[in-house]
């Protein structure tokens, strides 16, 4: 029995053209996620150019932060964030 397409990364990606291809992390989340780091985030490896989760370091694309370093102290990622 195959797979239902809920498995199927190809069915779940939405183009790069959509309108909501990028999920940002609503403020509502971000607040309490900033507390429980101490006030600050220190590293977003996959944001939009205009950091808007404000860490003091970001990667945004062409970057593929997750081929980059992360030695920040605290570091956030947005589980919905763009997809490549």
């Amino acid at each position: 029995m195959a797979a239902s397409h809920r498995f199927s990364n190809a069915l779940r990606y939405r183009p790069e053209d959509h309108e909501a291809q990028c999920q940002l992390t609503p403020e509502y989340v971000l607040g309490p996620v900033r507390e429980a780091l101490g006030g600050t985030v220190g590293l977003d490896p996959c944001t939009e150019p205009d950091n808007p989760v404000g860490a003091a370091g970001f990667y945004c694309l062409p970057a593929d932060g997750a081929a980059q370093p992360w030695s920040a102290p605290t570091i956030y990622v947005n589980p919905t964030g763009r997809r490549r």
